[in-house]
Order: structure tokens, then C-alpha cells, then sequence
């Protein structure tokens, strides 16, 4: 499976906030100079995530953003989940959108 942009660019800035000291707010500017991310695309992405609560933004000359959520409490599988859909490849693997499929072994209970 390959993921998209967006994926790949979210996953990178929350792992750069993820490393910093609690409190510690990162510029835009530093986020896509450190991650190699096109500015303008990060600041649509760091859009949606702090529309997710992922991420905290604080405005003004020494504002930025931090991560609004424990980095335990936040999997690559949601960010990858809320910006590609789906994961699984099939159905009946999906952890989120299962259904059976016609050759699956029954499930033991």
C-alpha cells in the first residue's frame, strides 16, 4: 500500500511536534524547513489537524504549533485512516471496516 502526500507530510510534522518538549511550540516555517514540506500544503494540513484536535495552534510573533494529544494516544494508522480512507486491502481484514468475505476461514468466538 502506498500512502499519499498529504499522509506522508501530516505523519512528519506530527512526529517533528511529537519530539519536542511539552510546551514547546514550532513555527510553520521551522516545521516545513525540518520536514522538507511545501509551506502553503503544510499549512493546509496542519488545518486539519488541528481541526481534529491532534494539534494546537497559538497565533502571534512567537506563536506555533504543539501536539494537543499524548503521542501514545494518536496511531499513524488514524492520521493515515482520516486522510487515504481505508487501510485494508480487502474487507475482511479491516479493522475499522469489516465484512466478511467468501473465502475468510470462520471466525472462532
Amino acid at each position: 500500500m502506498k500512502i499519499s502526500k498529504k499522509s506522508d507530510y501530516a505523519l512528519r510534522a506530527l512526529l517533528l511536534l511529537a519530539d519536542q518538549e511539552p510546551g514547546e511550540l514550532v513555527s510553520i516555517r521551522r516545521l516545513a524547513e525540518i520536514a522538507d514540506i511545501p509551506r502553503r500544503f503544510l499549512e493546509q494540513i496542519m488545518l486539519d489537524l488541528r481541526g481534529r484536535g491532534w494539534v494546537k495552534a497559538v497565533t502571534g510573533r512567537d506563536g506555533g504549533f504543539q501536539l494537543a494529544v499524548k503521542p501514545g494516544e494518536l496511531t499513524m494508522g488514524q492520521v493515515v485512516r482520516h486522510f487515504d480512507g481505508v487501510l485494508a486491502p480487502v474487507a475482511c481484514v479491516s479493522v475499522t471496516h469489516y465484512e466478511p468475505c467468501s473465502q475468510e476461514m470462520s471466525r472462532a468466538t
